[in-house]
């Protein structure tokens, strides 16, 4: 009965085409799991050698097969018998020169594999050959050429953890996929699309995070204490660098349009200069949210607990909410000589060259 660990094993050694392994195990379990595949017995090696230039699978007995009992490699007597054959030092070694091997499940304890990756390293090193890499649950050097990719047991003492190399050679061995489409017509702008928002657009500078508030009824009584907005303070961010423009780099590129908030209007045509800031504008791709009520704490002062509230945006004469033109109109003026409005051509509002956007 197999076990679920030497079936994944498998299953992931047939999803790398070709398939080439070499191999000191005299079993017939390889070959006999991985279907039909050109068997390289000991005494054939020399075969490696053009089933590696044509890319042909196969699995290479280096130390013999117990179909063929005579040609097991099992005590210390038939390695130095190996040591000492020219020919079949020759074709290993030829391994070691046209590909890359990857050492999984294997000690590399024996002494001519090691002899043969030094010597190949030896003959090439203006341009060098493989590179050769063992697969080991401890990270280390490299040692006589060969390359450590480490992993760790602490979550699977079984070393499962080990085949996900063999996912990354698929992920090599695998062609380029190149995707070809006829002309199609620009889709609807107005039908379902994707959409990111950054609920906080805050580029390099100095910024006011949050407001402090002290809340008190006519007389002096009943002080509440009121923070609106984040209100962090410097040291409390792990990091001083700003990802704004990142992150609006990733929205336009991977979503439709990307929203951010009418707050940022004006930093990101500061920023994005005037020509940048009014191309995206006008192709659709950013939009704005006019955040009309902000949370806020509250608490009785010196007090470590409180409760979140709700702060409405008015105008000056608090007899109505405040419009969305007029928080645009404190962010973006209108050039001299361009102070009449015209209509753009997606409807919004035109003002000379800081063209207020509409209700964007």
């Amino acid at each position: 009965m197999i076990n679920c660990l030497y079936e994944q094993f498998i299953k992931s050694l047939r999803g790398i085409i070709p398939v080439q392994v070499v191999t000191t195990n005299v079993d017939l379990c390889l070959e006999q799991q991985l279907g039909p595949i050109d068997v390289i017995e000991r005494t054939d090696l020399e075969r490696c050698f053009p089933c590696v230039l044509a890319g042909s699978p196969f699995v290479a007995k280096l130390h013999g097969s117990i179909s063929s009992v005579k040609s097991t490699v099992f005590t210390s007597d038939d390695y130095q018998q190996l040591a000492q054959n020219d020919q079949y030092m020759a074709a290993v070694k030829s391994i070691f020169d046209l590909a890359s091997v990857i050492f999984l499940g294997y000690g590399l304890q024996d002494e001519y594999v090691l002899k043969l990756i030094g010597e190949s390293l030896g003959e090439h090193e203006l341009f060098g050959r493989g590179p050769h890499f063992l697969v080991k649950d401890l990270p280390g050097p490299p040692e006589d050429g060969v390359h450590r990719i480490a992993y760790r047991i602490a979550l699977h003492p079984d070393h499962r953890a080990a085949l996900t190399v063999l996912d990354f050679v698929q992920q090599a061995k695998s062609g380029p996929v190149w995707e070809t489409s006829s002309a199609q017509p620009t889709p609807d702008r107005t039908g379902k699309g994707s959409s990111f928002y950054i609920s906080d657009f805050r580029p390099s500078g100095t910024h006011i995070m949050g407001q402090t508030l002290e809340l008190a009824m006519p007389g002096g009584e009943a002080r509440m204490n009121a923070t609106v907005g984040l209100g962090f303070v410097q040291g409390e961010l792990p990091s001083n660098e700003t990802v704004a423009f990142h992150d609006l780099a990733v929205g336009l590129i991977c979503f439709d349009r990307v929203f951010l908030p009418l707050s940022s209007l004006g930093l990101l045509h500061e920023r994005a200069t005037y020509d940048v800031f009014w191309a995206m504008i006008d192709d659709g791709g950013i939009k704005f949210v006019d955040v009309i009520h902000d949370p806020f704490f509250i608490c009785q002062p010196e007090a470590i607990t409180g409760d979140i509230g709700i702060v409405r945006r008015q105008d000056p004469q608090m007899t109505e909410t405040r419009s969305t033109m007029s928080v645009i109109r404190r962010m973006l003026q209108a050039g001299p000589g361009r102070e009449v409005p015209r209509v753009c051509r997606r409807g919004g509002v035109e003002a000379g060259d800081s063209r207020p956007p509409g209700n964007k």
